[in-house]
C-alpha cells in the first residue's frame, strides 16, 4: 500500500492541516493563550488519522492502473473522446503513444494523466483507478486487466 500515491497523499493532507495548527499555535503564543498539551497531542492524533485515511483514498481512486484493450473492439478515436469526457482537453500525440492531461492543475495532481499506447494487436491505457473504472470499465471478456 505504501506506494507514491499513497504517500503523495498523506504528505499533502499530513503538512497543510499540520501548518496551520502551526499557524494558530503561533497566533495565540502572541496573544498569550494558554493551550494544553492534552489539545495539542489530540490535535496531532487526529492529523495523523486525517492523514492516513485520506492517503488511503487517495490510493484507491488515484493509483496508476494499466488495461489491455483488443483493436478488433475498441478503436483509438472512441477511447480520445471518452478521455476528453473527463474533462481532459490537452492531448499530445507522439507517434504510437498518446497523452491526454487536464488544463486543472489540481486534477492534474489528483488522476495525473492518461496514457494511451498503441501496439500492433492491442491498446494499452494507464492511467488512475477512478478514471479506468469509470469510463474504460470492461464491457466485454475481450479486456484484460493487470
Amino acid at each position: 500500500m505504501l506506494n507514491k500515491t499513497f504517500i503523495r497523499f498523506f504528505l499533502y493532507f499530513f503538512l497543510t492541516p499540520l501548518c496551520i495548527g502551526i499557524i494558530v499555535l503561533a497566533i495565540g503564543l502572541i496573544n498569550n493563550l494558554k493551550i494544553d498539551s492534552i489539545v495539542s497531542f489530540l490535535f496531532i492524533i487526529a492529523i495523523v488519522g486525517w492523514s492516513l485515511t485520506m492517503g488511503m483514498l487517495g490510493y484507491f481512486y488515484a493509483s496508476p492502473e494499466t488495461y489491455y484493450l483488443s483493436k478488433e473492439q475498441y478503436k483509438l478515436s472512441d477511447i480520445e473522446l471518452k478521455a476528453k469526457s473527463f474533462k481532459y482537453d490537452i492531448v499530445n500525440k507522439n507517434g504510437n503513444e498518446i497523452i491526454i492531461s487536464s488544463s486543472n492543475k489540481l486534477m492534474d495532481w489528483f488522476y495525473g494523466k492518461i496514457y494511451i499506447k498503441n501496439t500492433d494487436d492491442k491498446i494499452v491505457i494507464t492511467a488512475a483507478r477512478n478514471i479506468l473504472f469509470k469510463y474504460f470499465r470492461p464491457i466485454q471478456n475481450n479486456m484484460i486487466i493487470r
